[in-house]
């Protein structure tokens, strides 16, 4: 890093004027900025590397006479900074008489902000325009692996509603939230300061991570790979957790794409653009509604043989259902491109009975030949999911429909079978009803289809 120092402020040059700090003369002020000039040294030799010119010096920050109530020390390129800068001391007083003695009042501190004052000695030395500075020497990263540097987090307030989806990356597992890209030779502050290889740049954003969990199950197995792709080159990354990462790429850097892989299946976010790239997977999860609105829940009493009079045979079926959606799930994978998984949950409780005094157990309930309906286009059930144990919950039924379905229509059958209690001596040693699922129609919120 090679950089002219600019100076949009008066060089004053004039010596022996008088300079005044809070309305009052200030004393000796050749002996404060030999005591500014002094403490800076031993500060500059104590701490991280830096590179500074013969004529980097001290200066009062002045308007006409009155002294600014901190003084600018450099110019002065710092280990872990990226520009070139001035050192900042505040000035405090103290009134002796009638007139005002001036000491530091602060520690030193870094600042890359251009000088916008006047800038004074009263032995009349000036700042050197000319003077170029250069961040002292850093160790060499490595191309293609991460390094996580101290930087800002994107939060939700920052990255909310339809501007956050474009910043993010969404798989079964985890969600991750990108900030702005920076494209830089080097990263890192004093301690970890490194540089990027010759002929090559660091890329470096803001990340956060957030585990997932599927609407169809909480149990996610598989986890996500990540790679850092750029150019030709694609170099795996453990795993990517800020605040913020830094990669070493050949070339400048521009570009540069993040690939998540889950289960066969990648997505790619756009550095430079702020965006997915691409149809598959991209548009499963955008403005993704996983559950159909409230007022779609259903739920009926369906009744077989004259169950009306629990006269034999007969059977009821009580049941409620619901329906979920979302682009993966567990077992079966994703979904093919441009269509989205539909779980249709179903809760029930059921009874089968024949004469008085009979009992049945070991009851089993099928769905059969259940359908999907959307837009007058029929969709096989791909996969039945059976509750188990006492309380497991609801039977799930799987459909691949259209990612961008607003609406949906299911029907089906419904059998339901039990055989005959060991200690009942009454009616047929087994029964098995059958139910109409009525046509039930879910909607969900539109979808974008990318």
């Amino acid at each position: 890093m090679s950089v002219l120092l600019v100076l949009t402020g008066l060089l004053a040059g004039c010596s022996g004027k008088t300079l005044k700090f809070n309305g009052t003369e200030v004393d000796k002020p050749d002996d404060v900025v030999k005591l500014i000039d002094n403490q800076w040294a031993q500060y500059v030799a104590s701490g991280a590397k830096v590179s500074k010119a013969d004529s980097s010096r001290c200066y009062f920050q002045t308007n006409d006479d009155v002294v600014n109530d901190s003084m600018l020390c450099g110019p002065i390129a710092r280990l872990g900074q990226d520009q070139v800068g001035w050192d900042q001391v505040k000035l405090k007083g103290d009134l002796y008489g009638e007139k005002i003695t001036l000491t530091a009042a602060s520690d030193f501190s870094f600042s890359a902000l251009k000088v916008e004052s006047a800038l004074y000695r009263p032995d009349g030395k000036t700042v050197d325009e000319s003077v170029q500075l250069t961040e002292p020497d850093a160790p060499e990263a490595e191309l293609g692996k991460l390094k996580i540097v101290a930087g800002a987090v994107p939060t939700a307030s920052a990255t909310s509603g339809a501007d956050a989806l474009k910043h993010q990356l969404t798989t079964p597992s985890s969600t991750l939230t990108f900030g702005e890209v920076k494209i830089s030779d080097r990263v890192g502050g004093a301690d970890d300061r490194v540089k990027a290889p010759a002929g090559s740049k660091f890329v470096s954003f803001p990340v956060t991570q957030q585990g997932n969990s599927s609407p169809f199950s909480s149990d996610v197995k598989k986890t996500t790979s990540f790679y850092i792709v750029s150019g030709t080159n694609r170099y795996e990354v453990a795993d990517l957790k800020g605040p913020t990462v830094a990669i070493a790429v050949p070339g400048d850097g521009k570009g540069t794409m993040i690939e998540a892989s889950y289960d066969g299946l990648s997505q790619t976010y756009d550095l430079d653009k702020a965006a997915r790239v691409g149809e598959k997977a991209a548009g499963y999860y955008v403005d993704l509604q996983a559950d159909a609105k409230k007022d779609d829940a259903h739920g009926a009493k369906l009744l077989w043989g004259d169950a009306q009079n629990k006269k034999a045979p007969f059977g009821i079926f009580d049941y409620n259902s619901d329906a979920d959606r979302a682009p993966y799930i567990e077992g079966q994978g994703w979904a093919a491109d441009g269509m989205i998984w539909l779980g249709v949950s179903i809760s029930a409780s059921s009874q089968l009975g024949a004469e008085e005094f009979s009992s049945y157990s070991n009851g089993k309930t099928d769905y059969k030949n259940f359908v999907a309906t959307v837009e007058g286009k029929n969709y096989q059930a791909s996969k039945v999911e059976k509750a188990t144990g006492l309380f497991s919950g609801a039977d799930q039924i799987y459909f691949q429909i259209p990612a961008a379905a607003n609406a949906v229509q299911i029907k089906g059958t419904i059998e339901d079978s039990a055989s005959r209690s060991s200690y009942s001596t009454k009616g047929p040693l087994s029964l098995k009803a059958t139910y109409s699922y009525p046509s039930t129609t879910f909607s969900f919120a539109p979808q974008s289809a990318k």
